[in-house]
């Protein structure tokens, strides 16, 4: 079990909620990254989100973007973004998730970004754009290297997603534009989402 899983088990025995944050590495720095890693552990952070920058972030809203293209404009690098991660484990053993477009695995080779992810310190690696049913050569390349790993989805059948993926280490991870993006909420929506990938996840 990863540190991922540990974290949750450890907030569902006391009954609490995980605080996950995000930020994209290499945005005023990678030594900065770091830093900033630090000080959300230190304000109670269960779980960090490491967005490896990319030039075309469809999937994300005006904030990350600009974020992404300050970081690429200081050379940042998917191997600079484990580097950070080592810098990290040397201080903490905070969870982390590096939080990627498939894009940039792909160019590093998915057995090779695996490896390092998982001798760098990263905990799970989600794929913003990958869907579930194209993912099957990543999925197999991750579980061999002890990597969670996650799944972006919106407006599919979780149950049918789910039954397709689930293991002792998923996690699903719901995004939704309405939600969330673009500030328009429609609570009940959200609150169906929510409890179908609940009902699909639960086990005996």
């Amino acid at each position: 079990m990863t540190r991922i899983g540990k974290r949750f088990e450890a907030l569902q025995r006391d009954g609490k909620k995980a605080f996950v944050g995000f930020v994209i590495a290499g945005d005023v720095s990678l030594d900065h990254t770091a830093e900033v890693a630090f000080a959300l552990e230190a304000g109670g952070c269960d779980i960090l989100e490491l967005g490896v920058p990319f030039s075309d972030p469809l999937a994300d809203g005006p904030v990350i973007q600009r974020a992404s293209e300050r970081a690429l404009r200081q050379g940042t690098t998917l191997a600079g973004v484990l580097e950070s991660v080592r810098r990290i484990r040397r201080r903490s053993a905070l969870p982390l998730v590096l939080f990627s477009y498939v894009n940039p695995l792909l160019r590093y080779g998915l057995d090779r970004v695996a490896a390092e992810a998982r001798d760098s310190g990263v905990d799970g690696v989600l794929v913003t754009d990958l869907p579930p049913e194209e993912g099957g050569e990543w999925l197999e390349v991750a579980r061999k290297a002890d990597l969670d790993y996650g799944f972006e989805e919106v407006d599919r059948e979780f149950e049918h997603v789910v039954s397709q993926l689930t293991t002792d280490e998923l996690r699903v991870y719901l995004k939704e534009s309405l939600f969330m993006s673009f500030n328009r909420f429609e609570n009940e929506r959200l609150l169906s989402v929510v409890r179908r990938a609940g009902e699909a996840t639960e086990s005996d």
